[in-house]
């Protein structure tokens, strides 16, 4: 049945369904990492944080692409 899935829906469909899986796997993990073993990290956050004002201040203080990142 899944592998019908491809030929059957569209891809704007196809992509939906692939980002809800993926954000539920990830909300799984969270939930086994914090729920059951009790351990709080918060670094991954701060990585994505400090990552995300990096670039914001790159773009707004320079005329460079955000795309040179990449």
């Amino acid at each position: 049945m899944l592998l019908f899935i491809p030929w059957v829906l569209p891809r704007f469909h196809i992509y939906l369904i692939g980002l809800i899986l993926t954000t539920g796997l990830l909300a799984l993990s969270l939930n086994i990492v914090l729920g059951l073993g009790g351990m709080y990290q918060f670094h991954h956050a701060v990585f994505y944080g400090i990552g995300a004002y990096t670039v914001a201040l790159v773009i707004t203080k320079t005329s460079l692409s955000p795309w040179l990142g990449f």
